[in-house]
This record gives C-alpha cells, structure tokens and sequence, in this order.
C-alpha cells in the first residue's frame, strides 16, 4: 500500500474515534495530535474530498429563525407599555418570566429584575430609513434622545458620519436601558 493510502485510512480511523469520543477532545489537542502524527499533510490534501459530520460544522440557523433580544426591566407594566404605546410594538405572549414583545422581524423579551441596572451600550436597535424622521416622530411621544458628550451630535441628538451617509441616535427605554437607532 503506498503512504498516501495508509495516512487516508489511518486518518479515517482517527477521525471516526473523534467522532465516538463526543467532543471530549478540545480543538487545539486535536490538531496538535494530528500534527504530532503527520496526519496534516493528509488532511488538507483530502479536506474538500471529506464529508463533515453535521455535529462539528459551524452553527448555521435558518433565515426563517427568529432572532430574540433579552432586556431586564424593573417595571413589567412600565415597560410594556413604552414598547406597545410609545414605540407600537405588540405583545406576542407574557408570562411568569416576563413579556414577549413582537418587533416584526425580530422579538424582545422583557425580563424583570428588581434590582437591574442598565448598561451603557445598546440592547437593541433599529435600522432606519429616515433616523431624523423616526427621532421627530419619538419626541413627539415624549422620548429623549440622549447626548453623549463629545459626540459631536446635532440638535436631534443625531451623530452622523463625515461623509453624512451614516446617522446614528440613541435613547433610553423607562429602565434606563439603551436603545438606538441607525441609518446607512
């Protein structure tokens, strides 16, 4: 048998026992044990000919997942009410856990936490068509975009980028939490 042949059907072998074990191996101890043994070489040369075995691909979601984002609020009704009277979400379902808002493409969930507090970057934005649009519209629901000191933005409280093609805003939800809004 030439090497070729052997190396292929020894990696097989190595490959299969990886299989069986169940991950218990790290990456790094796999690959520096097939270094050790030469087996590299082979692999590489016969990577695109390999079937991967579905558990040690990448995690690959379907477009049809729903992407959720978690916020702690320390006032269900408070927040809910922001989120479905000041912002026009609805609610998907509530529960002892806290309440789902529906965001169209996306979900929110409201987790209560007595003794939360907010963090100083975003837990959810929007892509926007229009952020000046959107900020007009906020503020005439009583919503203030926050100003960051130094930031260089506009009466709105909107920073844009050099070129203008990026805006960008941010304000907070009744917890403190922060929201924000993009335009590209």
């Amino acid at each position: 048998m030439s090497r070729s042949v052997v190396s292929h059907a020894r990696l097989l072998h190595v490959v299969q026992i990886l299989i069986a074990c169940d991950g218990a191996f790290s990456e790094s101890a796999v690959l520096n044990r097939l270094q050790q043994c030469g087996f590299l070489p082979c692999l590489y040369s016969c990577f695109d000919q390999v079937t991967h075995h579905a558990k040690y691909t990448t995690m690959n979601l379907p477009q049809t997942s729903t992407p959720v984002t978690y916020a702690y609020v320390t006032d269900r009704a408070r927040a809910v009410g922001f989120y479905t009277e000041t912002l026009g979400f609805t609610v998907r379902n509530s529960g002892e856990h806290g309440d789902t808002i529906d965001m169209g493409r996306s979900l929110l969930h409201l987790t209560p936490m007595a003794d939360h507090k907010p963090g100083p970057h975003p837990v959810v934005g929007w892509e926007v068509p229009d952020v000046v649009a959107v900020v007009e519209a906020l503020k005439a629901r009583g919503v203030a975009m926050t100003v960051y000191e130094g930031m260089g933005q506009d009466a709105l409280g909107v920073w844009s980028s050099p070129d203008g093609a990026t805006k960008l805003t941010w304000f907070p939800d009744p917890d403190g939490n922060v929201l924000m809004l993009s335009q590209h």
